[in-house]
């Protein structure tokens, strides 16, 4: 149940919140795809900011039609994005279930590296390995740093000073403001069953948003980051990250779970339209 909640809120084992999403959340969905089989349904809930009353993201709820009643597979949250990203999934990783997937994917534009996990799966009938697929990105960050540009940001790297490569002509200035790689580039005790990326950005601009789980409120920033895999939404809690130096064109660097939506809005049937 990969909500991920804890790069909005460090109250993100909340049981109030669980049971609001399990109850009246699920209750006030407004559109469902359903297989062809009919054996697998995901249903969705617009994600409200209370501050513009703009729709910012979906609760995704992943079920199982059994034999004797319909079971919750997996939920997810998305936040909305519009412009898609083409991966190409080169591996299904470990963990991996009809519930969700993760596959180590690469950018079709830059051919660099990552791991994400799928939401609105089984919308898709056919299989995502070895398949180049547009795909709606969202990244909820559990490590994250903020600094005032890339000199900064590479000389934290340990690229204080320019490096000649030996025995070549060419000279290593630093990381890429659109940097991104596996989590485990970075951290040699991560699981083989962790999924999730390493991934440097420039922020594009940024808003504070607050959403409701019931009676249960929380603010955060959502920020317009320019990545390797374009522009993306990244939510970013107050509580959660020291903010403080955040600004438009600041780097970003952060250990974050990709979500990677395999769905459209045509996908999906509407009870109020």
């Amino acid at each position: 149940m990969p909500l991920h909640l804890e790069s909005i809120t460090n109250d993100s084992q909340n049981s109030e919140i669980l049971v609001w999403i399990l109850q009246e959340g699920m209750n006030e969905c407004d559109s469902v795809f359903i297989t062809e089989d009919q054996k697998y349904i995901h249903i969705r809930y617009n994600i409200t900011d209370n501050f513009s009353g703009q729709v910012i993201g979906k609760i995704v709820y992943t079920l199982l039609h059994g034999e004797n009643a319909i079971e919750i597979l997996d939920i997810d949250i998305v936040w909305n994005n519009d412009v898609p990203t083409v991966l190409k999934f080169n591996t299904l990783r470990d963990g991996s279930s009809d519930a969700n997937e993760y596959y180590e994917a690469e950018t079709v534009d830059g051919n660099q590296h990552l791991e994400v996990e799928t939401v609105n799966r089984h919308v898709v009938a056919e299989e995502l390995l070895d398949t180049a697929r547009e795909v709606f990105i969202s990244a909820f960050p559990f490590e994250l740093s903020v600094y005032e540009n890339l000199d900064a940001f590479n000389e934290w790297a340990g690229f204080k000073n320019v490096i000649s490569v030996k025995g070549t002509d060419f000279k290593v200035r630093g990381f890429s403001e659109r940097f991104i790689m596996p989590g485990r580039g970075f951290n040699d005790d991560k699981s083989s069953k962790e999924s999730y990326s390493f991934v440097v950005g420039k922020v594009l601009s940024y808003r504070d948003v607050e959403i409701a789980f019931g009676e249960t409120l929380c603010p955060f920033v959502l920020a317009q980051i320019d990545t390797a895999l374009g522009v993306i939404p990244v939510s970013m809690g107050n509580d959660v990250f020291d903010l403080e130096k955040l600004e438009e064109g600041c780097i970003i660097a952060m250990n974050a779970d990709i979500k990677a939506d395999v769905a459209r809005d045509s996908d999906f049937r509407y009870s109020n339209r």
